[in-house]
């Protein structure tokens, strides 16, 4: 039997209930985790990462981007999200709300979540509400170099605590 301590304030605490027993009988070890700063960083000057970027937005030039990572599935909420976009744009003066988009990195249809495609032309106007699909799975580096393409990530989900995404974004640099 061991306590495996995921963070240095609980290891701190169990050595202090602990205190009055002998070091002999414990079994305690601090397990790092989280997020590889090395994998995942804010991006200055790298050619590769303009390319990148290029490639993914396409020529048009954006004032905003919020990003969505997660899996097509009903607790993702994601017809909130676009919804959520739509109501946030429609706020804006017309030609700063046509400066900004909404990227999903997710599947557009799925068995378990809902067709999102649908939902966009049912919810959006496509010369105001923007939002772009990324069309496959992505390593770390190119996922770095996707949270570093936009200005904020956006995750609504049902029975679930923090994303993962959300702190690989906020290591990337963006909120």
């Amino acid at each position: 039997d061991m306590h495996l301590c995921i963070s240095r304030q609980t290891e701190n605490i169990v050595k202090n209930v602990l205190r009055n027993h002998s070091k002999e009988d414990w079994a305690i070890k601090y397990v790092p985790h989280g997020i590889d700063e090395n994998k995942f960083y804010p991006i200055t000057n790298d050619p590769k990462f303009e390319e990148y970027k290029k490639n993914m937005l396409g020529d048009e030039k954006y004032d905003f981007i919020v990003l969505h990572t997660s899996r097509n599935i009903r607790r993702k909420n994601q017809s909130d999200i676009i919804l959520s976009w739509r109501t946030f744009l429609d706020q804006l003066p017309k030609e700063k709300a046509k400066k900004c988009l909404l990227l999903l990195h997710t599947d557009k249809v799925c068995e378990h979540g809902t067709h999102l495609p649908n939902v966009i032309k049912a919810l959006c106007d496509p010369e105001i509400h923007k939002v772009k699909f990324t069309e496959s799975k992505f390593d770390d580096k190119h996922m770095n170099y996707l949270y570093n393409c936009s200005d904020a990530h956006m995750f609504f989900t049902d029975n679930e605590g923090w994303g993962l995404g959300l702190t690989e974004s906020l290591t990337s640099g963006r909120m």
